[in-house]
């Protein structure tokens, strides 16, 4: 049941794992009708708690005041993204799930994928909503309370539907389809990273600075390389080649099909975040690292040999992020800088502005950038060609963030309290 059809059927015929109805603008603007308007306010009563629930810090609204506004103002102040919040960002609400954890425990992070959306509490019990509606399919346990896991891959193909999750020792294998463990891979190499898939490969890194090949047909491991360094960032996929960067500072490329290196480069600081990679008009490949040592570095793709790079007066700390041409860095010292990542001749970048928007770019909606601030819990608009502030709003309710794609995506959030919202374009 998707969830304008759930609109309109009432409430006691749905099941306890169905996502609950989200009206549309439009709707709240016919709720002068008295059945509309009731409707309208038992979604409202049961979709979401009130907000002096809301175990983030927020500032608590009391139920008699919640239940003293008007329909739209409700929705505004309980749901995790309101009407108005979403259609200032360019966003309609699809749905809103909650109960997505046992009560009492925290959601730690959720991927979308295809049809579903996979969630993580903190009691690693995996969740599978239905992407379409937001219907919990199945909940299922992954390893023990205190296993740390970090990320997961589906993987599907042969008439099989798999979730491998990696934790620190195993890999834990779950039937997509029931919810159902089916196998537990253990690990030579004590995991540090989430891990991500390059053909019959999952690959990930470990505090000792090696990247490993694991089969996860078979369950062994194949191949390693070694760096020096933790590795904390997740390995980067260049087309068939792995990106690595390590806290002391090394980035180093290596072939996916062989794990051999093609090349490295040590930093005079360690790295604290993620790379990005991508090609330019001129079919020229780079990757962009943000160093501690208070550079932006813009490298050759093939080679390792330096295109540009920019000083700044701080350590940067973020992950670079592309969009396009433009290259994102949260710089400490000046806000959010903007760069044409491949410009045709300059040693030292092009700089396109400057933005006091603190917090990560998580994706570009129209011609607005997207800068989530998880410190202030505000989610700022940004003119994509100037920088200038759109819109600031306050999500007081979310605790993680994030776009299904760089340019036009969904935009799905969640909360501590256990709930996930999808919105998508109007």
């Amino acid at each position: 049941m998707t969830a304008r059809r759930a609109m309109q059927s009432d409430d006691s015929s749905r099941g306890p794992n169905q996502a609950r109805p989200i009206p549309t603008v439009p709707s709240l603007r016919c709720a002068a009708a008295a059945s509309l308007a009731g409707l309208l306010l038992s979604a409202c009563a049961t979709s979401t708690p009130p907000a002096d629930t809301a175990p983030d810090g927020a500032a608590g609204t009391s139920a008699s005041s919640v239940a003293d506004l008007p329909p739209a103002e409700r929705l505004d102040a309980t749901m995790l993204i309101g009407p108005t919040a979403a259609r200032t960002l360019g966003y309609r609400i699809d749905w809103e799930a909650d109960g997505v954890t046992v009560p009492g425990t925290a959601l730690e992070w959720f991927r979308p994928s295809g049809d579903s959306v996979f969630t993580l509490d903190a009691r690693n019990g995996i969740v599978r909503l239905r992407n379409d509606d937001g219907t919990r399919v199945w909940r299922s346990p992954v390893g023990g309370p205190i296993d740390r896991l970090y990320g997961g891959q589906r993987v599907t193909g042969d008439g099989e539907d798999r979730l491998y999750v990696l934790a620190e020792g195993d890999f834990f294998v779950v039937d997509v389809g029931n919810g159902v463990l089916i196998d537990r891979q253990p690990l030579d190499r004590v995991a540090n990273t989430a891990p991500v898939r390059l053909g019959r490969y999952m690959i990930y890194g470990t505090r000792a600075g090696q990247i490993v090949w694991h089969q996860f047909a078979v369950g062994h491991p194949w191949r390693l390389n070694q760096t020096e360094g933790a590795i904390k960032a997740t390995p980067l996929i260049v087309n068939d080649d792995v990106l690595v960067v390590s806290t002391s500072g090394s980035i180093m490329m290596m072939d996916g099909r062989t794990a051999e290196r093609l090349w490295s480069k040590r930093l005079l600081a360690g790295i604290a975040a993620g790379p990005a990679a991508g090609e330019g008009p001129d079919g020229r490949g780079l990757v962009f690292v943000a160093g501690e040592d208070q550079y932006l570095w813009a490298l050759d793709r093939g080679t390792g040999t330096t295109v540009w790079k920019t000083f700044f007066e701080s350590p940067l700390l973020s992950s670079p992020v592309l969009i396009g041409d433009r290259l994102f860095v949260q710089v400490p010292s000046e806000g959010l800088v903007c760069f044409e990542a491949f410009p045709a001749d300059s040693v030292d970048g092009v700089r396109l502005w400057t933005s006091p928007a603190t917090g990560d770019v998580i994706g570009q909606r129209g011609d607005r950038i997207l800068v989530w601030d998880d410190a202030s819990q505000t989610l700022t608009t940004l003119d994509a060609k100037r920088g200038g502030v759109v819109d600031r709003v306050s999500l007081p309710h979310v605790n993680r963030i994030k776009t299904s794609a760089p340019v036009d995506g969904d935009l799905y959030a969640s909360s501590k309290d256990g709930r996930v919202t999808r919105l998508v374009k109007p």
